[in-house]
C-alpha cells in the first residue's frame, strides 16, 4: 500500500525568484508595471544565481500594501515596501528620483516617477538595468549591458555627483570590481581617488559591511589592493605603511577568495604592529567574537610555523575553534614572505594525529587536592595546577598517581 505524502516535506519551497516573480505577476495583473531591478538583473546576465530579487514598480506604496496581505512599510517614506511571500521578503520599490542628499548617504525626499528616471538615480550602470520577467525583456536606459560585456564599473552620470549623494558608493565600486573581476572606468576611478577622504563621513558599520563583502568575494586581494591604491584604505586604516600593506595583500593573494571577516582582517594586518592592529580592529566595531578571533590568529600564526614550539602549546592551538584558519594564515604568510616551511609542515603533521575531543586531557588534580597536600591557599595553587596542565599536555605526566608524586615535590619546596 503506498504511503501518503507528508505535505510538510513535499511542499515546494519558495525561492527568492519564485517570490519576486509572483509579486511582479500580481502587480501586472492589476495594471501596474513591475520589473526586476538592480543587482539581480546584473547577476542573471552574468550567469550568477542572484541571492535576492528586488522589484521596481509604478504602483505607489499604498497600492502595494493594499494588494498584498503581508507587508512591511519601514521604507514606505522612500517608496519601499517589503512584501512577504511565504518566508521570502521581496523589496518592492516605487520608481523614484531622489531629491537632495543632506548627509552623503540619504535623500532629503523622493519624487515618484517612471522607470527611466529611476534608472538614472542609481549608482553604477551595471546596477541600473531592469528586466521584465514576464517577457524576458532587458530594459537598459544607462548602457549597463555594454559595460557588463566590457567588464567595467562606471557611475551613472557624473561620478562626483553620484559619490556626493552617497560616499559609500566609492567603496562599493571597489567591492564590485573585486566581486566581478571588473575594471573601474577611468573617470570613476579618478573621482574615487580625489574624494577618498570623504569615506570618513560614512559610519564605520556601513564601511565594515563593504569590507566583509570584499573578503568573501572571489578576489579579496585585488579588492584590498584597489582600496589602498584609491586612497580609501589609507583613510580607513590611517597609519599603515607601504610594506605592511604590500605584505597583507600578498598574504590575501595566497589565501584566495571566500574568506570570513576575522581571517581577512588578520591577513591585512599580518605585518602590522600589535598596538596598531588593535586600534584598527576596535575602529571597525567588530563583535567581541570576531575581534578576539582575528587577534588570536595574529598572536599565534608565527608560533605555528616555528620548529621550537612546545607540544603543549601546539595542542592548545589545535583545540581552538579557529585552528583551521590559523593554519591557513600561517601557510599563506610563509608562502607570501618566502619563509621556511619546515616547522609549519612538521607541526601540521603532528596535529593531524591529534584527537580533537581528547587533545586537552581532563585535569588529574584539583585545587582542593593541592591544598590538602599541604600547599597554602593563594596564587601558588594556580601556579602548580598550570604547571601540571603543561606536563599533562607534554605527556610527561599521564596518571593521577604520577601527578600526586610530582605534587609532593612541589609542596616540599
Amino acid at each position: 500500500m503506498p504511503m501518503k505524502n507528508n505535505s510538510q516535506t513535499t511542499r515546494k519551497l519558495i525561492t527568492p525568484e519564485d517570490a519576486a516573480f509572483s509579486v511582479v505577476r500580481r502587480l501586472n495583473r492589476k495594471g501596474y508595471l513591475a520589473l526586476y531591478a538592480g543587482g539581480c538583473v546584473r547577476d542573471k546576465l552574468l550567469g550568477i544565481e542572484p541571492k535576492d530579487y528586488d522589484v521596481a514598480t509604478d504602483a505607489l506604496p499604498g497600492d502595494v500594501c493594499d494588494l498584498f496581505g503581508r507587508t512591511i512599510t519601514v521604507g514606505a517614506k522612500f517608496g519601499v515596501v517589503v512584501v512577504m511571500t511565504g518566508r521570502q521578503a521581496v523589496e518592492t520599490a516605487t520608481f523614484r528620483t531622489d531629491q537632495g542628499y543632506i548627509d552623503g548617504r540619504r535623500p532629503e525626499s523622493v519624487k515618484f516617477t517612471d522607470a527611466r528616471e529611476d534608472a538614472l538615480r542609481r549608482d553604477f550602470t551595471v546596477n541600473g538595468m531592469f528586466e521584465n520577467p514576464l517577457t524576458d525583456e532587458i530594459i537598459d536606459y544607462v548602457g549597463g549591458r555594454k559595460d557588463l560585456q566590457n567588464r567595467i564599473i562606471r557611475t551613472i552620470g557624473n561620478p562626483r555627483h553620484r559619490f556626493d549623494e552617497d560616499y559609500l558608493r566609492m567603496l562599493r565600486a571597489v567591492r564590485f570590481a573585486a566581486q566581478l573581476d571588473f575594471e573601474i572606468e577611468p573617470q570613476t576611478w579618478q573621482a574615487i581617488k580625489r574624494y577618498s577622504d570623504r569615506i570618513n563621513n560614512i559610519s564605520i558599520e556601513r564601511v565594515c559591511q563593504e569590507l566583509e563583502s570584499i573578503f568573501v568575494s572571489g578576489n579579496p586581494s585585488r579588492g584590498i589592493d584597489l582600496l589602498f591604491e584609491s586612497g580609501l584604505g589609507c583613510e580607513i586604516f590611517q597609519g599603515m605603511d607601504k610594506p605592511e600593506i604590500e605584505t597583507g595583500i600578498s598574504v590575501l593573494s595566497e589565501l584566495g577568495g571566500g574568506l570570513g571577516m576575522p581571517l581577512g582582517l588578520a591577513a591585512v594586518f599580518v605585518a602590522a604592529q600589535r598596538e596598531k592592529t588593535c586600534k584598527y580592529l576596535k575602529k571597525l566595531k567588530l563583535s567581541n567574537k570576531r575581534y578576539s578571533h582575528a587577534l588570536w590568529m595574529l598572536e599565534n600564526f608565527k608560533d605555528f610555523a616555528s620548529e621550537k614550539i612546545e607540544l603543549s602549546r601546539l595542542k592548545e592551538l589545535y583545540a581552538c575553534s579557529e585552528y583551521q584558519m590559523l593554519v591557513m594564515l600561517s601557510e599563506a604568510w610563509l608562502r607570501a614572505t618566502g619563509g621556511d616551511m619546515n616547522g609549519f609542515e612538521k607541526n601540521r603533521s603532528i596535529c593531524s594525529g591529534f584527537d580533537r575531543e581528547n587533545v586537552i586531557p581532563e585535569p588529574l588534580l584539583t585545587g582542593d587536592d593541592v591544598i590538602h597536600a599541604g600547599c597554602p591557599k593563594g596564587p601558588t595553587v594556580g601556579r602548580i595546577l598550570k604547571e601540571l596542565k603543561k606536563l599533562q599536555l607534554e605527556e610527561i605526566i599521564n596518571t593521577k598517581e604520577q601527578a600526586e608524586e610530582w605534587l609532593k615535590t612541589q609542596v616540599s619546596k
